[in-house]
């Protein structure tokens, strides 16, 4: 009998673009629930799935993003908001991590 291959995936790599990395504070410790927000600066701009993204009890987060160009503005309290632009490619994963300053 045949094998038939139905119901099989083949084994193709989950692509993944978008934008993952770490929000630690000046001290190198993560920060936990930090809102990332990203703006688009691509017209039209591409629909963004989620509103926003939390960071996880490593500071690390992954949202992904068509490509194009956004700005990733990430806040917490206790902090001073940062902001970085970033250009995310097709069929990549773009590293960027945030360093947050205390509140004054």
């Amino acid at each position: 009998g045949s094998v038939s291959s139905s119901g099989q995936t083949s084994p193709q790599r989950a692509v993944v673009e978008g934008v993952q990395g770490r929000v630690t504070d000046t001290k190198e410790r993560p920060v936990v629930g930090a809102l990332i927000t990203p703006t688009s600066h691509d017209v039209p701009s591409p629909a963004i799935p989620e509103i926003a993204i939390l960071t996880d009890d490593e500071g690390h987060y992954v949202w992904h993003l068509s490509p194009g160009q956004y700005t990733l503005t990430v806040s917490a309290d206790g902090y001073a908001p940062a902001a970085q632009r970033v250009t995310v490619t097709s069929r990549q994963t773009t590293t960027l991590n945030f360093q947050l300053e205390p509140a004054r």
